[in-house]
This record gives C-alpha cells, sequence and structure tokens, in this order.
C-alpha cells in the first residue's frame, strides 16, 4: 500500500501510483490506473494522470477524494 511506501520513504517525484484495482473496476476510473507522483509533502502526494489532471493524494483522503491506503507503489 501507499501509506506504508510513504512511511518508509519509497514515494519520491516520478514515481508511478495506481489506485488499487478492484477501486478502479468499481468506479469505472481507469485514469487512476497510472499516475506520475509530481510533488511530496509531508502528509501527501501530489500527482498527473495520463491526461494531464493534477490532484493530491493524504495520507486519509485527497482532493481525489481517497487517500493513501486505497493506492500502491508501481514496480
Amino acid at each position: 500500500m501507499l501509506l506504508e511506501s510513504f512511511a518508509e520513504g519509497k514515494v519520491k517525484i516520478g514515481a508511478h501510483i495506481a489506485l488499487v484495482a478492484s477501486l478502479v473496476t468499481k468506479f469505472s476510473r481507469p485514469e487512476l490506473a497510472d499516475l506520475e507522483v509530481t510533488a511530496v509533502e509531508p502528509k501527501m502526494v501530489t500527482v498527473k494522470t495520463l491526461t494531464g489532471q493534477v490532484f493530491t493524494i493524504g495520507q486519509n483522503s485527497g482532493s481525489c477524494g481517497w487517500g493513501m491506503k486505497d493506492f500502491s507503489l508501481c514496480h
């Protein structure tokens, strides 16, 4: 999960993260399946979709409505 990766310092600018697959399917949000991290702050990250949408993901929630627990770091 992203929250654990964030706590371990593994989330860096340029990293790719994704909304967990079950939520991508459930809410029909394919644009959240591949996000690029553009900024890392103490309690949130800013990400950009492939279509250029930018939003924040907080530890508990963010401007997209989900929190870090709902995302994972892509390898």
